[in-house]
């Protein structure tokens, strides 16, 4: 198992400065890791993470977040995707999936805090053969027993993360949200000429309808929202001037 996926060499210099924008309580954090560790303790996520970095081999790798421009952008690019879906890798941030499953298009992995995705939501994608990555942290405890059922399954289509320090097979790969978290992982395991090629991000305008199950229409942005998406355009930008990542983001001339 690659030690940068178990616990990323930046993790915890993020996540002091993600302490010091929102004031999180750690403790609560700590409890969240160490629920999932109570759940996944018996089942070892490495072949299968092995099974992911190999998938990604030669393929175009396409991220796709829950910005209000996500369903224009997939407009544009389904056909491409569905012309020769195995020429591609996806990965969905959270309620993102949703919008690609009504595209017909099913990603590879779904990375999730729990805010975009209901239990049959996700009971449907393990099914669909799609990897789910549940995020753990202090704001979703309850989420988190709430969906024990699916947790504490042997599968291999299910890896948890923290964002405190490691407690494996609860692993940290660095980010903060779905969207960024999703493009640290694969950082880890693609090889380093691979570009990024993201659709549906979207930092300064309003709240994806994707981003909830509840949300009906796109949402004005909250102070906290806007403040999370800086964070997230932040740690894009470090993963990309830092760590040398191409990381592009799809513009709809780019047809």
């Amino acid at each position: 198992m690659n030690s940068e996926l178990i616990n990323y060499h930046k993790a915890n210099e993020i996540y002091e400065r993600v302490l010091q924008i929102f004031k999180y309580d750690k403790e609560k954090d700590v409890k969240a890791r160490d629920i999932l560790y109570e759940f996944r303790k018996n089942y070892d996520p490495e072949e299968k993470i092995k099974s992911i970095e190999e998938k990604m081999i030669d393929k175009s790798l396409f991220f796709f977040g829950a910005g209000p421009n996500l369903i224009e952008h997939l407009r544009f690019i389904e056909e491409k995707i569905k012309s020769n879906r195995n020429k591609y890798f996806i990965v969905a941030a959270d309620g993102s999936a949703r919008a690609l499953e009504n595209f017909s298009i099913i990603p590879d992995l779904i990375f999730s805090d729990l805010d975009g995705l209901n239990y049959n939501q996700i009971e449907n994608f393990i099914k669909l053969k799609s990897t789910i990555i549940i995020h753990g942290h202090g704001d979703n405890i309850k989420k988190l027993q709430n969906f024990k059922s699916i947790l504490s399954r042997v599968s291999e289509n299910i890896i948890c993360t923290t964002q405190v320090k490691s407690r494996y097979p609860i692993i940290n790969p660095g980010g903060f949200t779905d969207g960024d978290r999703g493009i640290y992982f694969c950082h880890i395991l693609a090889p380093n000429d691979q570009d990024f090629i993201l659709f549906g991000y979207e930092f300064e305008n309003k709240i994806g309808v994707f981003s909830k199950n509840e949300y009906t229409q796109d949402q004005a942005l909250t102070p906290t929202k806007k403040k999370k998406l800086l964070v997230c355009k932040k740690l894009l930008n470090e993963l990309s001037i830092l760590e040398k990542r191409s990381i592009i983001f799809y513009q709809l001339n780019e047809k």
